[in-house]
């Protein structure tokens, strides 16, 4: 019981899959192998409420997952205010809803009846496997379902997901399972620029591989894009010495490439260490490279995208505009960007403020169009390609000067 508790209290979404899942796991061996005699197994776990959750524990996993999320939806769009009150009601629901499917479906299933009866009970069962299925293929071929939304705002708000991933063209060969890669030079004439950082320096790689068709330079990607985060030496879903590891990585490319710029992206905001980025710097202009450039932090929503927070003043809007910008994004935002401009002021460096390309006093750009393919981010805090296009022409001339 100790080891299950101690691996309840070191759980982290970072820690699985991994070795701390070896805590519980021996712990319920354990407790298993101990025998219906053992004092705990007999006094404590043995209890009728004990029991009864021993019982539901398989439509209790099924259950809880998918109202958790639905109850993290309505927390989004209540702003939190509900946050614990949503919750308790979702683990409730799950456990009625689990006690109801185990004496309804699951006791049924399992009871002893005929061959004819039981061929019965199991093609009823796949039936209901197909018609999921069938559903989960249809919303998924329909990219959700479109008509939920008035038409005014469809086109705005149906994902474009292959248009979205086109922001991510990798520039990167995949050369293991343990995140090497192999920089891959794209262009043959011009300055060399290195796009470092993490997806927020590969969401710029739309709009610099559309800029070499109007101006010649070469381009490379290098960074991480979610595991680990050598840049600023922090750890996203990865160890502290495979980061080290990868840094090492990354210096060393720098040292051999010796690019003539180094565009320096991050999602800044994720990081409590940005002031690591004095060292980096410090490595490329060590190294050689004259022209450093920080890109400061993109807008960061408060809802889970641009999208669902144009909807909803769309919504809110007695004459159903579809806004244009909008203020809903953390004023953080604006004290990063404080941060890095004065890191870089200091090392004498070049700062570039995508706040003040996307925003003005009015709020900051939600779409550039009228197309799903003309929204600013498709999520939180990740440019889509025309986005990344947008920005990345407005501040060309300051990365190459």
């Amino acid at each position: 019981m100790l080891l299950i508790i101690a691996g309840i209290g070191v759980a982290r979404e970072a820690s699985f899959p991994g070795w701390w899942a070896l805590l519980p796991v021996a712990g319920s061996f354990f407790i298993i192998g101990a025998g219906p005699q053992a004092w705990l197994n007999r006094h404590v776990l043995a209890k009728p409420g004990l029991v009864l959750i021993g019982l539901i524990s398989y439509p209790l996993y099924l259950w809880h997952w998918p109202l958790l999320v639905i109850g993290r939806t309505v927390m989004e769009t209540a702003e939190n205010k509900y946050a614990r009150t949503v919750t308790i009601l979702a683990v409730g629901s799950a456990f009625l809803l689990a006690w109801l499917t185990y004496q309804f479906i699951e006791r049924r299933a399992r009871a002893r009846r005929p061959v004819v009866a039981a061929r019965k009970v199991t093609a009823a069962l796949l039936a209901g496997m197909v018609v999921l299925a069938l559903l989960g293929f249809v919303t998924v071929e329909f990219e959700g379902l479109p008509t939920r939304y008035p038409k005014e705002i469809q086109p705005l708000v149906r994902d474009n997901w292959n248009d979205y991933l086109a922001a991510y063209d990798i520039d990167y060969k995949l050369v293991g399972r343990r995140n090497t890669y192999v920089p891959v030079v794209e262009g043959s004439r011009g300055p060399l620029l290195v796009s470092y950082g993490d997806s927020h320096a590969w969401h710029l790689q739309a709009g610099l591989r559309r800029l070499q068709a109007e101006r010649p330079f070469k381009k490379v990607l290098k960074g991480w894009p979610i595991e680990c985060v050598p840049l600023v030496s922090e750890v996203a879903r990865a160890d502290e010495e495979a980061c080290a590891r990868l840094m090492a990585v990354d210096l060393a490319d720098f040292e051999q490439l010796k690019p003539d710029i180094v565009v320096i992206s991050a999602h800044w905001f994720r990081y409590k260490k940005i002031d690591k980025l004095v060292d980096i710097v410090r490595f490329l202009q060590q190294v050689g490279i004259r022209r450093i450039v920080v890109i400061g932090s993109v807008p960061v929503w408060l809802q889970s995208s641009p999208r669902l927070a144009m909807y909803r003043a769309y919504k809110a809007d007695p004459l159903h505009r579809i806004p244009e910008r909008l203020s809903s994004f953390t004023p953080l935002t604006l004290d990063i960007d404080r941060r890095l401009k004065d890191i870089a002021s200091n090392l004498g460096v070049r700062f570039i403020s995508a706040y003040d390309v996307f925003c003005n006093d009015n709020g900051c750009l939600t779409r550039l169009g009228d197309t799903a393919k003309d929204i600013v981010q498709w999520d939180q805090t990740h440019l889509t390609p025309r986005a990344s296009w947008y920005f990345v022409s407005r501040i060309a001339d300051r990365i190459f000067d």
